[in-house]
């Protein structure tokens, strides 16, 4: 995404980033099935070899493509409206500057908790397969599912924001993340084990889909929304797996990782709820 938006930038940047996301998800998914393949033929040691050889080649081309500086170019069209409402909308909500902050701190909380559930599930998707009772060879395709899942939500999001607002979608989430718990005490069906963990990756592939967009319009950030996001993200993916690890040991079960990770999306959801509920009612 940072090279997306090194050649892009406003309005123009949103289809680039859709299909940089969308193309992740299908990469994940591509080589998580090839190298199920390449198991059959090679050992694990060089099947990890392999895909460091190609995931190096593909970040040198990446940075050989990046520019010296981000474009500064000025579009004129949607982006000069946005640029002329700013200070309107900064004089706006002049009387609101702590409410506006605390906006801003909800909403980077909530950025950071969402990325970590999606650092727990794509981290743990596979080990708690397998604590399940799950064959190896299935939990390798568990893991194929969550990016399988994650390719769909992409683009079932793009295609359902222009009819619902994305405020119901999350909520529409958040209710599917519920009700899929039910499938927890018969886990150990392979069948239910691939259903579970499909809407296991679904939920945070859908969210992280429509975060984004609700944080680059952040209201004190302003520019450095992209930045911060970025930051936000990291941070997130960083602390997923070693507090899903901890808990999940602590608990002595699989269950422990699931409840850090349904807390952890859960609990962004309700933060991002409340940023945007107190952006409708004083800060417009």
């Amino acid at each position: 995404m940072t090279l997306v938006r090194c050649h892009y930038s406003g309005q123009d940047a949103r289809l680039p980033l859709e299909l940089c996301r969308c193309g992740a998800m299908f990469g994940a998914l591509f080589w998580s099935l090839f190298a199920q393949v390449l198991l059959r033929y090679t050992s694990a040691a060089w099947v990890q070899r392999g895909e460091a050889c190609v995931f190096f080649f593909f970040m040198v081309c990446s940075c050989a493509l990046a520019p010296a500086a981000p474009r500064r170019d000025h579009v004129h069209g949607d982006n000069d409206e946005e640029v002329e409402k700013t200070p309107t909308r900064q004089h706006r909500i002049k009387g609101h500057k702590p409410l506006a902050a605390l906006a801003d701190c909800l909403l980077l909380l909530s950025v950071l908790l969402i990325y970590a559930g999606a650092s727990m599930a794509c981290t743990f998707a596979t080990p708690l397969a397998l604590r399940a009772g799950v064959a190896p060879a299935t939990a390798g395709f568990v893991q194929a599912c969550m990016y399988a899942a994650g390719l769909v939500g992409e683009l079932l999001v793009g295609h359902i924001e222009h009819a619902v607002s994305r405020k119901w979608i999350l909520v529409a989430l958040a209710t599917l993340a519920g009700l899929h718990t039910v499938l927890i005490p018969y886990i150990a069906s392979t069948p239910i084990t691939l259903v579970f963990f499909f809407f296991f990756g679904m939920f945070p592939a859908l969210v992280m889909t429509t975060t984004p967009l609700h944080f680059l319009q952040s209201i004190q950030l302003g520019d450095r929304g992209a930045t911060v996001l970025i930051l936000a993200s990291s941070l997130g993916f960083l602390l997923g797996g070693p507090i899903c690890g901890f808990a999940e040991d602590s608990r002595r079960g699989w269950a422990g990782g699931n409840v850090a990770y349904m807390t952890s999306l859960w609990g962004g959801t309700l933060a991002l709820a409340v940023t945007l509920t107190c952006r409708v009612m004083f800060l417009t």
